[in-house]
Protein backbone atom coordinates (compact mmCIF):
# COMPACT_ATOMS: atom_id res chain seq x y z
CA UNK A 1 0.00 0.00 0.00
CA UNK A 2 1.51 3.30 -1.03
CA UNK A 3 0.86 6.78 0.19
CA UNK A 4 -0.91 7.57 -3.08
CA UNK A 5 -3.50 4.86 -2.33
CA UNK A 6 -4.42 6.36 1.04
CA UNK A 7 -7.92 7.79 0.95
CA UNK A 8 -9.01 9.61 4.11
CA UNK A 9 -12.37 8.34 5.33
CA UNK A 10 -13.92 11.78 5.10
CA UNK A 11 -16.51 13.13 7.45
CA UNK A 12 -19.00 10.43 8.24
CA UNK A 13 -21.63 10.61 10.92
CA UNK A 14 -20.62 9.06 14.27
CA UNK A 15 -17.13 7.86 13.35
CA UNK A 16 -15.41 5.65 15.90
CA UNK A 17 -12.18 4.65 14.14
CA UNK A 18 -10.20 6.70 16.65
CA UNK A 19 -6.80 5.41 15.55
CA UNK A 20 -7.20 6.95 12.09
CA UNK A 21 -8.83 10.23 13.15
CA UNK A 22 -7.14 13.58 13.41
CA UNK A 23 -7.70 15.86 16.36
CA UNK A 24 -10.30 17.90 14.45
CA UNK A 25 -12.13 14.70 13.41
CA UNK A 26 -12.26 13.61 17.04
CA UNK A 27 -13.83 16.90 18.12
CA UNK A 28 -16.40 16.71 15.30
CA UNK A 29 -17.34 13.14 16.15
CA UNK A 30 -17.51 14.00 19.86
CA UNK A 31 -19.95 16.81 19.08
CA UNK A 32 -22.06 14.44 16.97
CA UNK A 33 -22.19 11.84 19.76
CA UNK A 34 -23.14 14.58 22.22
CA UNK A 35 -25.97 15.65 19.93
CA UNK A 36 -27.24 12.06 19.72
CA UNK A 37 -27.02 11.70 23.51
CA UNK A 38 -28.97 14.89 24.18
CA UNK A 39 -31.56 13.96 21.56
CA UNK A 40 -31.88 10.58 23.26
CA UNK A 41 -32.44 12.25 26.63
CA UNK A 42 -35.20 14.42 25.13
CA UNK A 43 -36.85 11.33 23.66
CA UNK A 44 -36.44 9.53 27.00
CA UNK A 45 -38.21 12.36 28.82
CA UNK A 46 -40.96 12.33 26.19
CA UNK A 47 -41.46 8.59 26.58
CA UNK A 48 -41.52 8.99 30.37
CA UNK A 49 -44.19 11.66 30.15
CA UNK A 50 -46.23 9.49 27.80
CA UNK A 51 -45.93 6.60 30.24
CA UNK A 52 -47.53 8.50 33.11
CA UNK A 53 -49.62 11.12 31.29
CA UNK A 54 -52.79 9.03 31.00
CA UNK A 55 -54.81 9.89 34.12
CA UNK A 56 -57.44 7.20 33.54
CA UNK A 57 -55.03 4.28 33.92
CA UNK A 58 -54.08 2.78 37.25
CA UNK A 59 -50.52 1.92 36.23
CA UNK A 60 -48.10 3.53 33.77
CA UNK A 61 -48.09 2.32 30.18
CA UNK A 62 -45.76 -0.69 30.04
CA UNK A 63 -44.64 -0.16 26.44
CA UNK A 64 -43.80 3.49 27.05
CA UNK A 65 -41.72 2.46 30.07
CA UNK A 66 -39.83 -0.10 27.96
CA UNK A 67 -39.22 2.55 25.30
CA UNK A 68 -38.03 4.96 27.99
CA UNK A 69 -35.58 2.39 29.35
CA UNK A 70 -34.15 1.58 25.91
CA UNK A 71 -33.83 5.25 24.99
CA UNK A 72 -32.11 5.94 28.30
CA UNK A 73 -29.53 3.21 27.62
CA UNK A 74 -28.91 4.47 24.06
CA UNK A 75 -28.59 8.10 25.15
CA UNK A 76 -26.16 7.06 27.87
CA UNK A 77 -24.07 5.28 25.26
CA UNK A 78 -24.07 8.43 23.12
CA UNK A 79 -22.98 10.61 26.02
CA UNK A 80 -20.27 8.14 27.05
CA UNK A 81 -19.00 8.03 23.45
CA UNK A 82 -18.91 11.83 23.34
CA UNK A 83 -16.91 11.98 26.55
CA UNK A 84 -14.47 9.31 25.33
CA UNK A 85 -13.86 11.03 21.99
CA UNK A 86 -13.48 14.43 23.67
CA UNK A 87 -10.85 13.08 26.07
CA UNK A 88 -9.01 11.38 23.20
CA UNK A 89 -9.06 14.64 21.22
CA UNK A 90 -7.66 16.60 24.16
CA UNK A 91 -4.90 14.06 24.76
CA UNK A 92 -3.94 13.60 21.10
CA UNK A 93 -0.81 15.50 20.11
CA UNK A 94 -0.88 18.10 17.37
CA UNK A 95 1.84 16.23 15.46
CA UNK A 96 -0.18 12.99 15.22
CA UNK A 97 -0.63 12.02 11.57
CA UNK A 98 -3.39 9.45 10.96
CA UNK A 99 -2.09 8.86 7.43
CA UNK A 100 1.26 7.59 8.72
CA UNK A 101 -0.47 5.30 11.21
CA UNK A 102 -2.75 3.93 8.47
CA UNK A 103 0.18 3.31 6.13
CA UNK A 104 2.14 1.55 8.88
CA UNK A 105 -0.87 -0.63 9.63
CA UNK A 106 -1.32 -1.47 5.95
CA UNK A 107 2.35 -2.43 5.64
CA UNK A 108 1.97 -4.65 8.71
CA UNK A 109 -1.10 -6.36 7.22
CA UNK A 110 0.69 -6.86 3.91
CA UNK A 111 3.74 -8.37 5.62
CA UNK A 112 1.52 -10.71 7.66
CA UNK A 113 -0.22 -11.81 4.48
CA UNK A 114 3.15 -12.46 2.85
CA UNK A 115 4.33 -14.55 5.81
CA UNK A 116 1.09 -16.52 5.76
CA UNK A 117 1.55 -17.33 2.10
CA UNK A 118 5.04 -18.75 2.78
CA UNK A 119 3.73 -21.46 5.11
Amino acid sequence: MTEAEYKPPGTKFLRTDVRYMSRADLFVSSRQFLLVGVLGLVLTATAGLLAVAEPRQEAPNFYALVAMFLLFILSGMGLAGALYLFVRACVRGASYDPREVWLADQLGVDSQADRGADR
